[in-house]
């Protein structure tokens, strides 16, 4: 691999040569000669020194980009610096393909009026130049973002994606989505079940996704954009396509026995879920009280719904304090689940054997 001289860079920046190209955030310089950009974070001294997890950043990015993952770019060489009393953290990094979707996103935008009557007007899907972007990002293209952003994910890397954090290279054969902006956030997914690390993925992938349509796209193009990346995710991500049912509230309600099947993984997930959160309290990682049933489990709580509701909370709309019974129900189902988990503790210590509150 090539080996590069950041001093060199870090001088032409400090002569003032080049312009800062940032669109919001940390200065920004272009090299377009080597296709390199150098970043410059700062953080005040005080409190410690800026982007101080880059090398473990740069060891997991590089570990992937030699795996072939798609749309990231390579750190080349990061140094440190003390400048009056801020902790500076020069990056150079691979420039990444295409452009930021700060462009995509404010590019053509119309009138207020317009967007609004656009809805009459369905078969017109966008008053802008850019069709490829906006009649829908190849497959392809959507595909590889998604399996990139999972293997990130994976290897805790943490994304912002802002439209400023966003690149898309519109290339049907060679372009696509690129992240930039790395942080590391250890243990991100290894605490997670299964599912919760598909909608994790599927979350950041959606908002990459949509940083590519400007504002005046319509709801047919945003909803096809949707189905591709449900498709990529099915393709690429192995816990959605394992739990897809639950996931998409996919109910077998003409099923009997399919209906049986879903209930009893429901029941199998929220038996999960707290069999997790005891493992994590048991190693301090986390507190009774931020135990909580994923989302997943709460938008199919009809399905798995708590013993008993109390609805004494429950009273007339104008009252400020009012719950609704869907909100009662959900409380009564946070706390049926952490009043198991305090069960399950107090029978751990009681019988002293560390494993004894795992269920099959």
């Amino acid at each position: 691999m090539k080996k590069y001289d950041i001093e060199k860079y870090i001088e032409k920046v400090k002569s003032g040569e080049l312009e800062n190209k940032s669109v919001g955030g940390s200065p920004c310089y272009i090299f377009d000669e080597d296709n390199v950009v150098l970043v410059k974070y700062k953080n005040y001294a005080q409190y410690g020194t800026a982007r101080s997890d880059i090398k473990i950043v740069k060891e997991k990015i590089d570990a992937l980009a030699d795996e072939g993952v798609p749309c990231i770019c390579r750190i080349l060489e990061t140094q440190d610096e003390i400048e009056g009393d801020k902790s500076i953290c020069w990056v150079l990094e691979e420039k990444a393909k295409g452009k930021p979707c700060t462009e995509y996103r404010d590019m053509n935008s119309v009138e207020d009026e317009a967007i609004a009557d656009l809805a009459n007007y369905p078969e017109i899907q966008y008053l802008g130049t850019d069709q490829h972007i906006v009649n829908g990002v190849p497959y392809e293209h959507i595909k590889d973002m998604v399996y990139a952003t999972s293997e990130l994910l994976k290897a805790d890397i943490g994304l912002e994606p802002k439209h400023k954090n966003v690149f898309y290279d519109a290339d049907p054969k060679n372009g696509g989505f690129t992240h930039i902006d790395y942080l590391y956030h250890k243990n991100l997914t290894n605490n997670l079940c299964p599912w919760e690390t598909s909608t994790l993925v599927m979350g950041f992938a959606m908002a990459t996704l949509m940083d590519t349509l400007p504002k005046s796209a319509t709801q047919k193009v945003r909803q096809q954009m949707v189905e591709n990346l449900k498709k990529a995710a099915y393709k690429v991500i192995p816990e959605y396509q394992a739990y897809k049912p639950w996931i998409e509230k996919e109910v077998p309600t003409n099923d009997p026995e399919g209906m049986k099947k879903y209930v009893e993984g429901l029941e199998k997930m929220r038996k999960e879920e707290i069999d997790r959160n005891v493992r994590l309290i048991k190693n301090g990682e986390k507190e009774i009280w931020n135990c909580r049933p994923s989302r997943v489990l709460l938008e199919n709580i009809e399905y798995i719904p708590p013993k008993k509701v109390d609805l004494s909370r429950v009273r007339d709309d104008s009252d400020w304090l009012s719950e609704t019974v869907e909100e009662a129900t959900k409380r009564a189902f946070v706390d049926e689940m952490q009043a198991e988990i305090k069960s399950l503790l107090k029978e751990s210590e009681k019988s002293n054997k560390p494993d004894s509150y795992q269920m099959s």
